[in-house]
């Protein structure tokens, strides 16, 4: 809103998740840049992805498509997702590493994202109430279709990205400048028109738990662990599990 405005704005956000969501929607991309370098993603997606079913076909595994594919390994991995979209995920997720545009990549990890924490039966877990309780782990009929759900995603969140360009501030600076709300570097007096916060949702949203399944894949990129991550939720404005 602040872009929009042609505001300068700053933030604090702990979330690691949260903060990628952040950079990413105040962060306007060049519309010809992002349609250039998500049309090359595609493609690539679909090529690798094609040969990746005939080898699936065959019975062979990610290591026949010789690439260095390294599945994550996090916490009940293979109770919440089916070993071929696991596979699928791990194929999806070094493509997208290979993007050497900053702002497009993180743009694409954000679509990655948001094709594993997601309500309803969209998600590639198998899992249902992700967002708004404990996770109840409810077995697919069918395997997700990554590679669809992926590219559906790319291309609605790119329409919200062209239409967020044509209409900002390119001179605002917006950026995030601590993960501790309580910790901001200090500022020139005077120098701040408003500061505002979000109320502590307590159980209403439950983040952490709901954003575990998103941070425990790109872990990696957001520069954490899954064990780093589930021990920072008792630093959680609003947290149930503070002593």
């Amino acid at each position: 809103e602040a872009k929009l405005l042609g505001r300068n704005s700053y933030g604090a956000e702990i979330d690691p998740l949260s903060r990628l969501i952040t950079k990413v929607k105040s962060t306007p991309i060049d519309t010809l840049i992002l349609h250039r370098y998500t049309e090359e993603v595609a493609i690539n997606i679909s090529e690798w992805f094609a040969k990746w079913r005939e080898k699936k076909d065959k019975h062979k595994g990610l290591e026949t498509l010789r690439i260095n594919l390294v599945i994550p390994d996090f916490p009940n991995r293979d109770y919440w997702y089916y070993p071929e979209t696991i596979e699928d995920l791990t194929l999806l997720l070094h493509l997208i590493k290979q993007v050497e545009h900053k702002d497009v990549r993180d743009f694409l990890y954000l679509t990655f994202s948001g094709i594993i924490y997601t309500k309803g039966l969209g998600s590639m877990a198998n899992v249902r109430d992700l967002a708004h309780s404990r996770p109840h782990r409810v077995m697919k009929e069918k395997l997700p279709d990554v590679e669809k759900s992926f590219l559906t995603k790319m291309n609605r969140l790119r329409k919200m990205m062209e239409n967020f360009w044509g209409h900002c501030d390119p001179n605002a600076e917006s950026k995030i400048v601590s993960f501790d709300a309580r910790a901001v570097p200090a500022l020139k007096d005077n120098s701040m028109d408003l500061v505002f916060n979000s109320p502590p949702y307590v159980n209403a949203i439950d983040y952490q738990r709901g954003h575990k399944f998103s941070i425990f894949w790109l872990a990696g990129v957001l520069d954490t662990s899954p064990e780093d991550y589930l021990a920072l939720a008792k630093n959680y404005v609003g947290s149930d599990r503070i002593p």
